[in-house]
């Protein structure tokens, strides 16, 4: 890796650091029983993911400048259109819950929340537009791969940190 990326990945890296640093201490013991930025943890996770993605491509100079440029882009609109579609179901669920609730209402909402779906499909598709205009088929496939096994190993292992550091706390309890 050329000296500007491996200063870039540092920076990253140490930028990291503070960010989780800060939301640690900020939470307090991991099992629980403290109080943390969800905004705070989705940057630290976007930095994580960016560094990480950065490392895997093995991008120049040129590509490293706008990759970044585009993927803080993409997870901004795709962190938004993510946080709507909880909140859509959400209200759906509340409406639900009436005891005679409105079935053009409900229809509304579920269109609502399909368009939001459509919207989000919309912005990864963009996204991979995007870097496809400058990386090659290779580094492209590479982005792929990543984010899929990312997402699935992340979700792997909050859910052993979860039963590890759950299990002796609910034992307790019982």
């Amino acid at each position: 890796m050329t000296l500007r990326i491996i200063n870039i990945v540092i920076f990253l890296a140490i930028l990291l650091s503070f960010g989780i640093s800060y939301t640690v201490s900020a939470q307090g013991p991991p099992w629980g029983g403290g109080t943390g930025d969800p905004e705070q943890h989705s940057r630290n996770l976007d930095n994580l993911r960016l560094i990480k993605m950065l490392e895997f491509l093995d991008l120049t100079e040129e590509q490293n400048t706008k990759f970044i440029s585009v993927f803080v882009a993409f997870r901004k609109n795709d962190r938004q259109i993510s946080e709507e579609i909880p909140k859509k179901i959400d209200q759906l669920a509340d409406l639900l819950k009436q005891e005679k609730p409105a079935e053009s209402e409900i229809r509304e909402m579920i269109a609502g929340i399909d368009s939001l779906r459509d919207k989000k499909l919309q912005i990864i598709k963009n996204f991979h537009t995007d870097i496809a205009a400058f990386l090659t088929p290779i580094q492209l496939g590479k982005s792929m791969v990543f984010e899929d096994r990312f997402e699935r190993e992340l979700i792997s292992n909050v859910r052993g940190f979860r039963m590890r550091h759950n299990s002796p706390i609910e034992s307790d309890e019982n």
